[in-house]
């Protein structure tokens, strides 16, 4: 942020007519950096937590333990926030970087950087985790090899399915469905110009406060958009034993229906808050305790509405989780904005080497956190929190290290070993009976 004495600084010279002419470029934000980070490592946490919860009946390793409730509620707090924050975070400096590079310069670096590793990974992952569901919750393997289920998986993704998909043995993207997402809404941010969005950025806006009222429009559209959305998305897509599904688009998009208005809101909101500076000349209102005491609140709120609407489910439950989850989806936007840019804002060796590495971790991690997971299944007897921490802080170290001493000083040699590998199971886990 700007501090009024050097605001003011700049335009004693401007307009003193100084032939010096004074461009004044913004610190960068390293607190941004931080923040997406975490939230990428955050979501390791979230695909550790999965084998020890019991929200996601599909995930490929589970495991039953007493405290079923822990996890599930940790999950359930980071998934308000995680991937809109992130799609906040893109949508904003999605739109700075379009107007730097142009349409065409942008749109083949988005399709590099998105796109390839999409085509590289998805044939990796996918297949692995689904034949592995079938290892952990019945005999399937001993009765196909590894090779044959590959070759039918993918088949399916040339199917170009719509509508609901089965996580198992449909087609997916993993967890690259937020990247393949993320690709389509940056194929149509050109159309989000000035023009058509009637904003006119400012090159050099003053520092200002926004009031409660002035953020009042944005928080009520916010709040109302991702409750409507999420509540129209119950209503065509949920049944009873399947309430939240994934849904695919040609096998060229894959998501879940409850929380794509939210992608959308968020994103979109990004590129809102870019026109209006939010991040670099703007400060948001009220004193960021405030802003947590708010998130804590509202959680407590959210958990227990949602073990009522569990027990004993009605519309009027459904809709307060609903309405409670957006407002602390904003909720939690604002206050690590706050906190980063009050007490964040700052560099580090350890913060450079995760932010210049989360990407990588983030396409990498998936895999390895699964394999952690089966591997500690056969620790019988094992605490359950020293085996969700083993897994979320192995798989987040190895994730690094392979990215920083493979994949980012040897991209494509990183590829082909890891193919070949991949290739060498392929070809030797066979059925065990005749």
């Amino acid at each position: 942020m700007f501090s009024q004495a050097k605001l003011q600084h700049y335009r004693m010279l401007t307009d003193s007519g100084s032939p010096m002419k004074l461009q004044r470029t913004p610190k960068r934000l390293f607190y941004i950096d931080n923040l997406r980070y975490l939230m990428v490592l955050l979501v390791v946490i979230v695909h550790g937590a999965c084998a020890y919860a019991n929200i996601f009946p599909w995930w490929c390793v589970m495991e039953v333990n007493e405290y079923r409730w822990f996890f599930n509620n940790l999950m359930l707090l980071l998934m308000v926030f995680l991937m809109p924050v992130l799609y906040f975070f893109a949508g904003y400096f999605g739109i700075s970087s379009l107007q730097r590079k142009g349409t065409p310069t942008f749109l083949k670096n988005k399709l590099l950087r998105l796109g390839l590793p999409l085509l590289i990974i998805v044939p990796i992952v996918s297949p692995t985790y689904s034949y592995i569901y079938h290892y952990t919750h019945n005999s399937y393997i001993n009765k196909v090899g590894f090779m044959t289920y590959w070759l039918t998986y993918m088949k399916g993704a040339f199917n170009l399915q719509m509508g609901v998909i089965s996580p198992i043995d449909s087609f997916h993207h993993s967890h690259l469905w937020f990247i393949s997402l993320l690709l389509f809404f940056f194929i149509l941010l050109p159309l989000f110009s000035p023009r058509t969005l009637s904003l006119k950025a400012q090159d050099d806006p003053p520092l200002k406060t926004l009031t409660a009222k002035s953020l009042l429009p944005a928080f009520v559209l916010v709040i109302i958009g991702a409750t409507l959305s999420s509540f129209a998305a119950v209503i065509l897509f949920s049944e009873p034993f399947n309430p939240d599904p994934w849904v695919t688009i040609g096998s060229l998009l894959h998501f879940q229906p409850m929380m794509l208005g939210s992608y959308i809101i968020y994103f979109s909101l990004g590129v809102f808050g870019f026109y209006r500076k939010w991040l670099t000349h703007t400060k948001f209102p009220g004193h960021p305790l405030l802003w947590a005491t708010s998130c804590i609140l509202f959680s407590i709120i959210m958990i227990t509405v949602y073990q009522h609407l569990m027990i004993r489910p009605t519309t009027a439950k459904l809709l307060i989780v609903l309405s409670t989850r957006s407002l602390l989806c904003f909720l939690f936007l604002i206050t690590s904005i706050q906190f980063g840019d009050r007490y964040w804002n700052k560099s580090s060796p350890l913060n450079r080497l995760l932010a210049t590495h989360s990407y990588t971790i983030y396409l990498i991690h998936f895999l390895i956190v699964i394999l952690f997971q089966l591997f500690l299944l056969h620790w019988t007897g094992g605490p359950v929190f020293i085996k969700f921490f083993i897994v979320t802080s192995g798989s987040i170290i190895i994730s690094y290290l392979i990215s920083c001493y493979c994949v980012k000083p040897f991209p494509w040699l990183s590829v082909c070993v890891i193919y070949a590998v991949f290739l060498f199971f392929l070809l030797t886990i066979q059925p065990t009976i005749p």
